[in-house]
C-alpha cells in the first residue's frame, strides 16, 4: 500500500462483544484481516447492556449505539431479533436501532471521513 491506509468503517447489526463472543465471529475475522493487510478499520454495531459505548475486540475499536434504556435493548446478539420484532414493542425498537445506528454513522463518518462504509446484513 502507498500513502494513507484506506479507513474503512463497518456498520452491522451483530458484531462480536469479546473475542469469545459466538455472536457472528467471522465479522471480527473480517475486520482483522483488514486491519492486517494495513486498513484502519472501525465498527458500529448495536449497544447491548453492560457495555460501553466504545471499546476494542482483538484490536479493532467498536462503537455501540445506544437506542433504548438497557432492559429494553434486545434486538441483537440473542438470535430472537426475527420473533422480537413481531410483537407490539417490535417496531418502534427497530426504529430507535436504525435511528441511533443512523446518528452514529453520521457522526463517525464527519470525524474520521472513512474511505469505505461496509454495511453487512441488512436485508
Amino acid at each position: 500500500m502507498t500513502g494513507a491506509p484506506p479507513r474503512v468503517l463497518a456498520l452491522t447489526h451483530v458484531f462480536p462483544r469479546a473475542v469469545t463472543d459466538p455472536s457472528a465471529p467471522f465479522l471480527l475475522t473480517w475486520a482483522r484481516a483488514l486491519a492486517d493487510a494495513g486498513a484502519d478499520v472501525g465498527v458500529i454495531a448495536p449497544h447491548d447492556a453492560g457495555l460501553p459505548g466504545r471499546h476494542e475486540v482483538a484490536g479493532v475499536p467498536v462503537r455501540l449505539a445506544r437506542y433504548a434504556p438497557p432492559r429494553w435493548e434486545r434486538i441483537a446478539y440473542r438470535g430472537e431479533m426475527h420473533q422480537l420484532v413481531r410483537r407490539a414493542s417490535g417496531p418502534p425498537l427497530v426504529g430507535a436501532l436504525l435511528g441511533a445506528l443512523a446518528r452514529v454513522v453520521r457522526q463517525e463518518v464527519r470525524r474520521g471521513r472513512p474511505d469505505v462504509l461496509h454495511v453487512h446484513w441488512w436485508v
